[in-house]
C-alpha cells in the first residue's frame, strides 16, 4: 500500500474531495486581484478626499473652539462662591456645578472632535497613497484607515450620549430638589 503525504500547511483527509488550482490558487481560496484600482474606485476616493480633509480641518477649529469654552467655564467657577446667591433665587453651588458640568463636557467635547479629526486627516493622506500609487495595497491601506475613524466616531458618540444623559438626569434631580425646597419655603407660614 502506498502512503500518501500530506501536502504542505495541513493535514492530510483521504476522504476531502479535491481541490483544483487555477493560476496557483485554490478555487476557496481569495486570491489578491492582478492589476491596480479601477479608475472609477480611484476616482471615487479621489472626490472624498477634499471633503475627509475639509471636515478635518473644520473639526479641528471646532474642538479648539469647544476647548476654549471648557477651560473659560472652569476657570470662572471658583468666582461663583465670591457672587452668592443670583438675584433668580438659585444658590451659588447650582451656578458652579453648571459650569463644573460644562467645563467637562466641553474639554471632553472638544478632545473627541480633536480625536476624530486626526483619523480623517489619516484617511485624506491615505487616499492621496491611492491616487498616487494606484495600488490594491494603498486602497486597503485607505479602508483600513476608514474603518478606524467610524469605529472612533461610533465610541465617542456612545460617550457623548452618556455625558448628556447624566447631564439631564442631574438638571431634573437638581429642579426637583429645589422644587422641594420651594415648595417647603412657601408652606411655612410668615409671622
Amino acid at each position: 500500500m502506498d502512503s500518501v503525504a500530506p501536502p504542505q500547511g495541513g493535514e492530510f483527509n483521504p476522504y476531502k474531495a479535491p481541490q483544483a488550482e487555477v493560476g496557483g490558487v485554490r478555487l476557496n481560496e481569495q486570491a489578491t486581484p492582478p492589476g491596480e484600482p479601477s479608475a472609477a474606485m480611484v476616482s471615487h476616493l479621489k472626490g472624498t478626499g477634499p471633503w475627509a480633509l475639509f471636515l478635518a480641518i473644520m473639526g479641528f477649529i471646532s474642538g479648539g473652539f469647544m476647548l476654549l469654552s471648557g477651560v473659560s467655564s472652569a476657570a470662572i467657577i471658583p468666582f461663583m462662591s465670591a457672587i452668592g446667591d443670583q438675584p433668580s433665587g438659585l444658590p451659588s453651588a447650582f451656578g458652579s456645578g453648571i459650569f463644573a458640568f460644562t467645563a467637562v463636557f466641553y474639554v471632553v467635547g472638544g478632545a473627541i472632535y480633536g480625536i476624530t479629526s486626526y483619523y480623517l486627516v489619516r484617511y485624506s493622506q491615505a487616499i492621496g497613497r491611492v491616487t498616487r500609487t494606484r495600488t490594491f495595497e494603498s486602497v486597503e491601506g485607505a479602508l483600513a484607515t476608514q474603518q478606524k475613524f467610524w469605529k472612533i466616531v461610533g465610541i465617542t458618540t456612545i460617550i457623548l450620549i452618556v455625558l448628556t444623559m447624566l447631564f439631564m438626569v442631574a438638571i431634573v434631580g437638581y429642579s426637583m430638589s429645589m422644587a422641594s425646597s420651594l415648595a417647603n419655603d412657601l408652606s411655612t407660614p410668615i409671622d
